[in-house]
């Protein structure tokens, strides 16, 4: 069994959450004042779902989105081409703001390169009567999403008011400033959606709790990617 952690470590955990909870609160507030998030909260807090179309089957096409061709499927203002081009908005933050543009557009699913799928076919927690998916979780650590998503992989469906929330307010912070208030504005401004407009606030709590449990071994006695991990780079740790 993992050992209990220490009075001091436990000390210090809550030390940790009161400054994460602090400089959030300042973060959204600032957000929410300053870029415009309360006027884009009034535009949105009486919409609902109901033009969102399901994700539909995995048959689609595969499309590769680069620099040269993202324009062929979604526009963006000029502002924000010209202040990524420019170096303002950097290629991390830009692609921030193309993926919700993307899902809001077309509808579909955003995993980033690093997410691995070991076991399980992606139709098996994503359906295809979904209309939106994220990884909803028990929260570890003091992050703004409190466990409700995971910004590198969700899904949803086309005209889904989630993703056009977050483009509103992405754009509607860099035509007011050139500096990036947090590395993960993304996460903010999920945040703000789910606190303040009901309909995605109710789409993303109706997601199911995602319980991962990590084994070292297959039933069969096979090494697990996670065993392997574990066996290779922490072979003093033990796991649950």
């Amino acid at each position: 069994m993992i050992k209990k952690q220490s009075k001091t470590k436990r000390f210090f955990k809550r030390i940790e959450g009161f400054f994460a909870s602090f400089k959030q609160r300042y973060i959204i507030n600032y957000l929410l004042t300053k870029a415009g998030g309360k006027e884009l909260i009034a535009r949105y807090a009486r919409r609902t779902n109901d033009d969102c179309r399901p994700l539909g089957a995995g048959t689609h096409p595969v499309i590769l989105i680069t620099g040269e061709n993202y324009k062929e499927y979604v526009t963006l203002p000029s502002e924000i081409v010209e202040k990524q081009q420019k170096g303002i908005i950097d290629l991390t933050h830009f692609s921030d703001i193309l993926r919700a543009v993307l899902l809001h557009r077309h509808g579909g699913i955003w995993m980033d390169s690093t997410v691995l799928l070991p076991a399980k076919n992606i139709d098996e927690f994503i359906h295809a009567s979904d209309t939106f998916w994220s990884c909803h979780h028990l929260p570890i650590y003091h992050n703004v999403s409190r466990g409700g998503w995971t910004s590198f992989f969700w899904a949803c469906g086309k005209n889904n008011l989630l993703p056009s929330f977050i483009v509103d307010l992405h754009i509607s912070y860099w035509k007011r400033f050139d500096k990036l208030i947090d590395y993960l504005l993304l996460d903010y401004t999920f945040a703000i959606a789910r606190k303040y407009i009901p309909a995605i606030h109710r789409m993303i709590e109706e997601v199911p709790i995602t319980v991962i449990q990590l084994h070292k071994t297959t039933p069969e006695g096979k090494k697990t990617f996670y065993g392997h991990i574990m066996e290779s780079y922490f072979p003093k740790e033990q796991a649950v």
